[in-house]
């Protein structure tokens, strides 16, 4: 007989109450919206954005999305700022027809994290099942927005923004005024809104 020990560390929950009313999923100045989110946070302050453009992504793509979206995290990291991130399908997925096959390391300083669907890339949502733990463990956001949902991300608004840098698959943003990020950690509901400045 063997006897094995598994070290299982505590999950870091926030206790802070943040509230979102429904009105909120539909309030003027929202980037995106979700009622299928991971976390239980308020930040403000981040005025970074990495993000996958819709119009060139394409699925057979996705392991030089991931290329690019390190190199952007590495910038990021070195600079010390946070960024909100979003692709298309399962963040962290080893098969690329599903998701981008990204490791912790290459999106470790984002502070919100999204994982969003195209006609063509119309998967089921992991939901932040492949870095549960970094994420409980340094209080990252996790959202799931659906393109065929009720609530969406503002494409359109991301792509009127000046870009930092950007490639033909992925852009970074930087912004005049922070965005707010807030997850109701007991509903499961969330939102990034460009007017961080009126809360």
């Amino acid at each position: 007989r063997r006897l094995g020990f598994l070290q299982v560390p505590p999950l870091t929950m926030s206790q802070e109450a943040v509230t979102i009313e429904t009105q909120d999923l539909r309030a003027e100045g929202l980037l995106l919206a979700s009622r299928t989110v991971m976390g239980n946070v308020a930040v403000t302050g981040l005025r970074d954005v990495v993000y996958v453009r819709p119009d060139t992504f394409q699925p057979w793509l996705s392991r030089l999305v991931g290329t690019q979206i390190a190199a952007y995290n590495d910038a990021l990291l070195d600079a010390q700022r946070p960024y909100l991130l979003i692709g298309f399908g399962r963040w962290g997925s080893v098969d690329p027809s599903l998701g981008i096959p990204v490791a912790w390391g290459q999106i470790c300083g984002a502070r919100a994290i999204v994982e969003a669907t195209l006609p063509n890339m119309n998967v089921d949502l992991s939901q932040g099942s492949h870095f549960f733990h970094n994420m409980s463990s340094f209080r990252v956001s996790y959202f799931c927005v659906r393109h065929d949902g009720g609530e969406r991300v503002n494409w359109s608004w991301l792509a009127r923004q000046r870009a930092v840098a950007e490639t033909d698959l992925v852009r970074h943003i930087r912004l005049d005024a922070p965005l707010l990020v807030k997850v109701d950690g007991r509903t499961g509901v969330g939102v990034v809104r460009t007017d961080a400045g009126d809360d």
